[in-house]
């Protein structure tokens, strides 16, 4: 557990190829923290509902809400680069999650 951020070290580097995955970390990351879905809708103004089909992975996510409920976490989202230009890439092949320093 990172004193800092409350948050398991368990979901650093996650790297997040699907809405699946995002979701799954969020879940993780909230569980870790003893917080229940209700807490972070709350917390996020958001509704539960969201917070429920975020963790479940749902395609049509509000990205933007998505990136709040990641950094009321603690956590945020960057791209990695390569050898390749980033503009070959789709944006959910280079997204990684990573605890916020």
């Amino acid at each position: 557990m990172d004193p800092k951020s409350g948050v398991s070290e368990k979901v650093t580097g996650t790297t997040i190829r699907s809405v699946e995955d995002l979701g799954a970390l969020i879940q993780c990351a909230r569980r870790e923290q003893g917080l229940t879905q209700l807490d972070i809708s709350g917390l996020a103004h958001t509704g539960n509902r969201f917070i429920v089909e975020l963790e479940k992975g749902k395609p049509t996510i509000q990205m933007q809400k998505a990136l709040e409920v990641l950094e009321l976490l603690g956590l945020e989202l960057f791209s990695v680069g390569s050898a390749f230009s980033f503009s070959d890439a789709l944006p959910e092949q280079r997204l990684v999650a990573k605890i916020a320093q």
